[in-house]
């Protein structure tokens, strides 16, 4: 087994792998210059569209500049933003371009990062690639980069700089050229399993370290380069050293379904990487709290058969899972379940209540409603289609519903 990463804690895996060697490999990176902020910023969209325009304003045009935000809500804001304060620029200000990534993107959408910065032939006037905004060179292409092949062949010109909006998807899993300057927020959307509502959320939480050393990092792959974090050096010595792993923040019921699905023995003990520790979310599902131990290697082993034990109960309220002569094991219903990439109670209710001849019933319809955060990727998908959806008092506004054959 060869485990590469350039993130990845490497203690932990070296101990898990039977302390096996660790080799490491110093990739060619240029000087990347620190700015920290002098006070603690309240508001870091506002902070990091001074940024931005400050930057624009000073640096040549040819350095793009990448900025990470948490979601798609921000980016989009942040966007709209820009082009309002493009108004009123000098025309001494060179054309940029605002270029949204996020991973619900699609893929082809996505690509347009890694493509030269835009610019339309011409100095002035009207064009159907892009939008301007006004006398300002500040060229606006749509949000989610809709532009027919025939175009982007008269786009590809030099002299125009690519702000880049993305989410925490450009730390670790791209690498885009011409980034000269990095604007780090220090916040990052995180999944957090929530006890009260027994539901995963997004929730905005501040970066780790390392996640900070690697966005500024971004900056410096091609030249050297400049990093703004929005936040103080103090703020920065409080972060946390290492990412908590997925696996200590989520439920466990999905995870030990599959697991008892692929025929794994004993899953009550497998043996996982990163223990999954709930703490405070202990007691979902009626099991009791861990009282005080003497030692921390044993509450923390106390812990994570805790998590492991609410999980195999909540699977047991579904019918999933039974136990037999101490074991636990798999029942029809669950082997069903684990068919299904839902959660393991919309599994259970879209086996419950299946699609029947040729129509929907209400409670697929409502499963791939909630377990969907995206049903539509665009303005092509809303145009194209518009006869196939209806609404329906039950749904929310934004969720359109197919229509019943």
């Amino acid at each position: 087994v060869i485990v590469m990463s350039a993130t990845m804690d490497v203690d932990l895996f070296s101990e898990y792998f039977n302390k096996s060697p660790v080799l490491y490999l110093e990739g060619r990176q240029h000087p990347i210059q620190i700015y920290y902020t002098k006070q603690p910023q309240s508001d870091y969209l506002h902070a990091a569209l001074v940024t931005i325009f400050q930057i624009h304003q000073e640096a040549p045009p040819s350095h793009d500049i990448l900025v990470f935000m948490t979601g798609q809500e921000e980016i989009e804001a942040l966007a709209r933003t820009c082009r309002d304060i493009a108004k009123h620029l000098p025309d001494s200000c060179g054309p940029m371009a605002v270029v949204p990534l996020y991973a619900s993107l699609p893929p082809l959408q996505q690509l347009r990062v890694f493509q030269p910065a835009p610019k339309v032939k011409g100095s002035g006037g009207q064009s159907s690639e892009g939008r301007r905004v006004s006398a300002a060179p500040f060229w606006a292409l749509c949000s989610y980069w809709f532009l027919p092949e025939s175009v982007e062949s008269v786009l590809l010109f030099q002299g125009c700089r690519k702000i880049i909006l993305s989410t925490n998807i450009a730390e670790t899993s791209v690498t885009i050229s011409r980034i000269k300057y990095v604007i780090d927020t220090g916040m990052v959307k995180a999944k957090r399993f929530n006890p009260a509502s027994g539901l995963e959320v997004l929730a905005v939480q501040r970066v780790s370290k390392a996640q900070a050393w690697q966005r500024a990092g971004r900056a410096g792959r091609e030249d050297s380069g400049c990093c703004y974090r929005l936040y103080t050096e103090e703020e920065f010595d409080g972060l946390v050293p290492m990412t908590v792993p997925e696996i200590q923040r989520c439920n466990l019921a999905g995870v030990m379904l599959q697991l008892m699905a692929l025929g794994i023995p004993d899953v009550m003990n497998f043996d996982f990487m990163s223990k999954p520790s709930p703490g405070k979310d202990a007691g979902l599902f009626g099991l009791p709290r861990p009282l005080g131990t003497r030692s921390r290697s044993n509450r923390f082993f106390r812990v994570c058969l805790e998590a492991v034990h609410s999980a195999v109960e909540h699977l047991e309220l579904l019918g999933a899972v039974e136990r037999k002569d101490g074991q636990v094991q798999l029942t029809a219903l669950g082997r069903k379940m684990a068919s299904f990439p839902l959660e393991p109670r919309y599994a259970k209710v879209n086996q419950r209540f299946p699609t029947q001849q040729r129509f929907l019933t209400g409670c697929p319809v409502c499963v791939c409603a909630c377990s969907h955060t995206h049903t539509h990727t665009g303005p092509r998908f809303v145009v194209t289609r518009p006869a196939t959806f209806c609404r329906r008092s039950c749904c929310p506004p934004t969720t359109p519903v197919p229509r019943r054959s």
